[in-house]
Parts: structure tokens; C-alpha cells; sequence
């Protein structure tokens, strides 16, 4: 298995072992971890190049490390991954996708459950539910084209799932 692979991992158990060790749930304390993670490996989240593509997986990021909570406030959630005495951005791709993907997760539920025949979102992988809810938000309420959100989410999937999720995300994206 990559070294990424073990990565996804690793955030997935981290967040199990924090919610499961009944010292805290919230999912600022798993990012927290993860960010630390991520901060000491090549992967780093303070390493972006600041591109779009960077900043689609930094939500991605945020939104796979929230989703055992994710009827949270959008807004709470956004701000709980910043610590005090950060500078918490007021806008931005960053903050305005992840507030709006949060937002729109239950309606991007539905969506995938219809187009995904005998899946139920809760069912799926968590790289593979949090990258759909991310491009369904995208393609109903921005302009980005929707080859670009697709392939997008193809790449992300490639980078952080298994084999067969890249092609199982661009089946249900091309069916929306």
C-alpha cells in the first residue's frame, strides 16, 4: 500500500481513537493531530503552493476530518480548526467552499444516493463521501466547469483512496 494510503489511514485512526478514548470528541482536536501529521511529512498543509488545486484539497482535508460530526455549524467547524491567536480567514475559496459543502452535505447525500444504485452515502468511504459532497457542492453552486470539478475529484481520489474509487467518483459525477 502508497505511503499516502497509510496517511489516510492514519487520520482515520486518529479520529477513531480520539472519539473512542471518550477524552473529546471534537473534530478541531482530530485536525489538530492530523495538521501536526501532516506539518512533519512531505504532505504538509502548511507546504500548499497556495494553487487551487491546493486549496480544493486543503477542504477536502478539512470536511474527511469532520465527518463523524458533521451536523456541526458550518461556521463552528470552520473556526474550530484554527487556534487562538490565528488570523482566521473572513473569505476565500478555502472558507467559502468548506462552509458551503458542510452546509449542502444532506442535499449532496441525497444526490449520491440516487445517482449511486444500492449505495447509501453513510456506506461509503469516507475519502469517497467527503470527496463527492466537496464536488456536488461545487458543481450546483459555482462556476467552475464541471470537467474541472470532476477530474479534480478523480485526482484527489487517486491520491487519497483506493484503486477503484477514482472511477466510482467520476461515475456518480458525470450521472449529476
Amino acid at each position: 500500500m502508497c505511503e499516502l494510503m497509510d496517511l489516510v489511514q492514519e487520520r482515520n485512526a486518529a479520529c477513531v481513537v480520539i472519539s473512542k478514548s471518550g477524552t473529546t470528541t471534537e473534530p478541531a482536536v482530530a485536525f489538530r493531530l492530523i495538521k501536526k501529521y501532516l506539518e512533519d511529512t512531505k504532505y504538509g498543509v502548511n507546504n500548499f503552493e497556495n494553487t487551487k488545486n491546493d486549496r480544493r484539497e486543503r477542504v477536502f482535508q478539512m470536511l474527511f476530518s469532520i465527518d463523524f460530526n458533521i451536523d456541526r455549524s458550518a461556521e463552528d467547524a470552520f473556526l474550530s480548526f484554527y487556534e487562538e491567536g490565528d488570523t482566521v480567514p473572513e473569505s476565500g475559496y478555502v472558507r467559502d467552499t468548506f462552509v458551503g459543502s458542510v452546509e449542502y452535505a444532506k442535499t449532496a447525500d441525497e444526490k449520491i444516493e440516487l445517482d449511486s444504485k444500492n449505495w447509501k452515502a453513510a456506506r461509503m468511504s469516507g475519502v469517497t463521501r467527503n470527496l463527492l459532497r466537496l464536488a456536488i457542492y461545487e458543481l450546483m453552486n459555482t462556476e467552475t466547469p464541471p470537467k474541472v470539478v470532476i477530474n479534480e475529484a478523480v485526482n484527489l481520489a487517486k491520491k487519497f483512496g483506493d484503486d477503484a474509487e477514482p472511477a466510482f467518483i467520476n461515475g456518480i459525477l458525470n450521472r449529476i
